[in-house]
């Protein structure tokens, strides 16, 4: 029987705004959660949530470009 581990990963993206103060701009918070394993990681920005996801997958992944 083949018993390859399987050629992708699951994760729960979670995405808030939050606000510091009552005239403060909001800003997006970034939550990444494996459902395999409930381990969640907590990110500031995107670039933030990007970084994490090209270290988990080696780099493969495609450059990412803010706009």
């Amino acid at each position: 029987m083949y018993n390859a581990l399987p050629n992708y990963r699951s994760f729960v993206l979670r995405i808030w705004k939050e606000r510091s103060g009552a005239r403060a701009a909001t800003t997006c918070r970034f939550s990444l959660e494996d459902p395999s394993t409930n381990v969640r990681h907590g990110f500031q920005n995107l670039d933030q949530l990007i970084s994490y996801l090209q270290k988990e997958e080696g780099g493969d992944m495609d450059s990412h470009e803010a706009k």
